[in-house]
């Protein structure tokens, strides 16, 4: 317990992540308040796809993760702590656990209000469309915190986490089996764009689990083997 202290008062403390977090959400909502206004009939699906999964996400996870890990390494972030004599694998374990934590809840919770504030006629029941998003957001912001903190343990700095979400960018935006190492590619398929390597929607979410252990598991140990980042 309190090995995750130290990293939550980070992301509780930190400036840039609140300000990620307050550009994601204005974009979000604030596109959500156009469909709104005007009516459109597929208001939630078109925020959803285009802005919130694609944009608002990444970058309010990329806030958090960098957050946590002090702005540095995950193998840094994590020197005080083993200089108390804390294990190297739970002092990152824990870091990575607060950072998908955080970025689950901050993403499901702004996914259920994108998906009520923009409902459209066309769109899923209101109820039930904002409480699958929620656990749709939550899933995509649980896989993207535990990418980045793996890209947190590969470098030093935030240069790990920058690359990531360049490849994010750039190799999840396709369709191909290469794009479904990515959160994107999963995420997309999720709410309503086309998946990766031919998958169907629950396949994404199966992967999106996957991805998140798998990340999480292997920033862990790398971190273990750099104790200087």
């Amino acid at each position: 317990m309190t090995l995750t202290v130290v990293p939550l008062l980070r992301a509780v403390r930190s400036r840039r992540a609140w300000l990620l977090l307050a550009g994601g959400a204005a974009l979000s909502l604030g596109s959500a308040w156009v469909q709104h206004r005007h009516a459109a009939p597929h208001g939630a699906d078109h925020v959803l796809l285009h802005l919130y999964g694609s944009v608002a996400v990444p970058l309010i996870v990329f806030g958090i993760v960098g957050a946590v890990l002090d702005g540095g390494s995950l193998a840094r972030s994590g020197l005080a702590m083993r200089r108390l004599g804390a294990s190297p694998a739970r002092v990152a374990g824990s870091t990575v656990l607060v950072g998908i934590v955080l970025s689950a809840i901050t993403c499901g919770a702004l996914g259920a209000g994108v998906a009520a504030w923009a409902h459209g006629a066309g769109d899923p029941p209101a109820l039930r469309d904002a409480l699958e998003t929620a656990g749709l957001g939550a899933a995509g912001g649980a896989a993207y915190a535990a990418y980045f903190a793996f890209g947190g343990a590969i470098g030093a700095g935030a240069w790990g986490r920058t690359a990531l979400i360049v490849v994010d960018w750039m190799v999840g935006d396709g369709v191909d089996v290469a794009s479904a190492l990515t959160p994107r590619a999963h995420l997309r398929n999720l709410l309503g764009g086309a998946g990766p390597a031919d998958l169907a929607p629950v396949e994404s979410l199966a992967s999106l689990l996957c991805l998140t252990l798998l990340y999480a598991a292997a920033a862990t140990r790398l971190s273990t083997l750099r104790r200087r980042g």
